[in-house]
């Protein structure tokens, strides 16, 4: 079976998330990192919008997610994301979600996390 990756790097986010109180007072950049794979992509032939994932709309819609959850941790976070992107998006079979979070004086944060669609799981 042929397939097609979309790799969408170096995405920023704006959100409240962390576990402490001060994290919790302001927005904070959020650095994430898209991979996508699509089972089928006609688009490799047609060169149709209608016939691959509009990244776009993938794009806001993890700006949309980020703007009004609140998460405690990046690890829930992503797997919200993940989620709601294979609800969303049937052409989707799996998605690959990397976050990083700049902590104050230390090194970045970093979590990834690999969702799969589920056989029989339909949009």
């Amino acid at each position: 079976m042929s397939c097609t990756h979309i790799h969408l790097p170096l995405l920023q986010l704006e959100m409240v998330i962390g576990v402490y109180p001060h994290e919790r007072l302001e927005r904070q950049s959020i650095d994430l990192e898209l991979t996508l794979r699509l089972a089928l992509c006609p688009a490799t032939r047609t060169d149709l919008l209608t016939d691959t994932l509009d990244y776009d709309q993938v794009i806001e819609r993890a700006r949309a997610l980020a703007a009004v959850q609140r998460p405690q941790l990046l690890e829930h976070f992503a797997g919200l994301l993940a989620d709601d992107l294979l609800l969303r998006f049937a052409a989707l079979e799996s998605v690959r979600i990397r976050l990083v979070k700049t902590l104050r004086q230390e090194p970045p944060l970093k979590v990834e996390i690999h969702h799969e669609r589920t056989r029989g799981e339909s949009d």
